[in-house]
This record gives structure tokens, C-alpha cells and sequence, in this order.
């Protein structure tokens, strides 16, 4: 399978929209702020509801400014944790029904992929999602990625049929979520895992979206060394996810000069993947300038 960057050029850095938390009314204002805050690319992840019924026209009327969809949006008024790994099946289709909505955005807009978390052998309370995970209908590890094989084929028959890529992007493993010191809960966390069911699912529209923070915190969790994992799963890899941790918890700090995940972003296997900027920061003219720096830092002009 060819790398991620074959025959296309670097562009500018997306920012998601869960880089400023709190103080918009709807998605429709934290767009805009972006948009005069001179943000030209935006991933639409952790967001307020918008205000308009028809979610993918509206994302579509803004000219001028590159769109990615990632994973859980829009937020339901109803919040569930989106898992394809589901045992629930009534999980498991409300899961099917967000991911199968968003590739049809992806594809309205021009987005070149969907990406979505891998799936859990578990289900899990949204109240948890970034501490300590409740848990319950705890299913054996094997059955959960059988489950999760199901739903990403069928979903990447779609991406198929849209001409849109699925993206799939690795689970974070802290100490707090381990079972008996074993990484039991989340799927798709280690290089083994992951080439075993790429080289399984063998689709050309299924790739990884690498997630550095997430690896980061995964390395030192379950001991694995982070450059050697990368090396594995580098053939499917499309789109980076960035931002800065120590090691213990996905913090989703801003990068610094010389910080790994940003050299990692100079890999001339992954120069040309999108990459989008995860941090968080106080205000959108905080991300606006953090992602300035950054392009600068990869030889593009604002």
C-alpha cells in the first residue's frame, strides 16, 4: 500500500474545533471566529450544537475555508460513546448511523477522509471519556474486534462507493484504564494490533489517521518504543493528529520547538499527509497564532 503523501503537496495546518472550549453559542459562531481569526482549514470535532437544521449545507455554504470531520459530530442532543466495537447493538448502530452521516458529509464537502476512534471491548459512560473510564458490558477482547472488523467494512464499502477515505485513529492507554496492569478495554493501541487488522481488512479506502499524543502517552503505558511503532504502521498512515504531552496523560498541550511530534511532521513520509493542530488554548487568536508558528516552521506562508 503506498504512504500517505504520494502525489500531493503540504498544505495548512487544520485546527479542530475543540482547541477553544466554552464561550460559543453554536458551531456557527466558533466557525466564524476561526474564519476572522484567518484559521484556513478546520477539523469539526468536540463543537457546540449548531444552530441550523441542515448540518452539512451549512458547512458547505463557508467558501474559502478547507473542512475535516472527525468522529463524534455534531454532538447528539442525546450523548452516547460512539464505539463500532460495540456487544450493545443498539450502540453499535447508533454508532453505524453517526460514522455513515459523517462519510456523507465528508464527501459533500470535499474532505478527503472521515476519521473515527477505534472501537472498546467495553462500553463506557460519556461523563468518563478523559478520566478514569466507567465501564460495563465487558466483552472478551477478541469478540470486540471482530465486531469492530464488521463495522469498518461495511463502512469502508461506502467510503468506496463516496470516494472518501475512513481513517481510523488509535486508541490512548493510560495507567488509569488498565485492567490487572493489561491493556484489555482499548482496541487498536499497539503496531502488532494494528498492521494484523490493516493487512486483514486489506482496503485501499481504509488508512490510520496517527494521533502523536495518543502514541506518546501509549508508548510509555504499555512499554512499547514510539519511533518503532511508527515505522509499522507508517504504510497506512494519512493524516496526523498533533499536540504535546508528558507521557502520563493525553494533555493536549501546545507543541514547542524541537518537541518530537513536531519533527515528526518533517518525516518525509508524512510531509504531505493533513495535519491537524489538537491543542488546546484559552482563545482562537491563541490557536490562530500557535498555528502560524507552526506552518512557519514547515516553510509555509500565512
Amino acid at each position: 500500500m503506498d504512504g500517505a503523501g504520494v502525489g500531493h503537496v503540504m498544505r495548512p495546518a487544520y485546527v479542530t474545533t475543540a482547541a477553544v472550549r466554552g464561550g460559543f453559542e453554536d458551531l456557527e459562531s466558533l466557525i466564524e471566529a476561526f474564519r476572522s481569526s484567518g484559521i484556513p482549514a478546520i477539523e469539526l470535532g468536540w463543537a457546540p450544537r449548531p444552530r441550523a437544521g441542515d448540518v452539512t449545507n451549512t458547512i458547505a455554504s463557508y467558501a474559502g475555508t478547507a473542512f475535516l470531520v472527525h468522529n463524534y459530530f455534531p454532538a447528539p442532543v442525546e450523548p452516547f460513546v460512539l464505539n463500532l466495537a460495540s456487544a450493545d447493538e443498539t450502540v453499535r448502530q447508533r454508532s453505524l448511523e453517526m460514522a455513515t452521516t459523517n462519510l456523507r458529509m465528508s464527501a459533500r464537502i470535499g474532505a478527503p477522509f472521515y476519521s473515527v476512534h477505534a472501537g472498546f471491548s467495553a462500553n463506557f459512560h460519556p461523563e468518563s471519556l478523559g478520566h478514569a473510564l466507567e465501564r460495563e458490558a465487558v466483552v472478551p477482547r477478541a469478540d470486540a474486534e471482530a465486531t469492530f472488523r464488521r463495522s469498518i467494512l461495511s463502512l469502508a464499502s461506502l467510503a468506496s462507493k463516496l470516494g472518501v477515505d475512513l481513517l481510523i485513529e488509535p486508541n490512548v492507554v493510560d495507567r488509569r484504564n488498565l485492567v490487572d496492569g493489561r491493556n484489555t478495554l482499548l482496541l487498536f493501541a499497539e503496531a502488532g494490533e494494528i498492521v494484523e487488522f490493516l493487512r486483514a481488512i486489506d482496503h485501499p479506502r481504509v488508512g490510520l489517521l496517527l494521533d502523536v499524543g495518543h502514541l506518546n502517552v501509549s508508548a510509555q503505558t504499555l512499554g512499547f518504543d514510539r519511533e518503532e511503532f511508527v515505522d509499522a504502521v507508517a504504510p497506512w498512515v494519512r493524516g496526523l493528529h498533533i499536540h504535546e504531552n508528558d507521557g502520563n496523560a493525553d494533555q493536549h498541550r501546545p507543541l514547542e520547538a524541537g518537541s518530537w511530534a513536531l519533527c515528526l511532521t518533517r518525516d518525509p513520509r508524512f510531509v504531505a499527509c493533513p495535519v491537524v493542530l489538537e491543542s488546546v488554548f484559552g482563545s482562537v487568536a491563541e490557536a490562530a497564532e500557535h498555528r502560524a508558528w507552526f506552518d512557519g516552521t514547515r516553510g509555509l506562508s500565512n
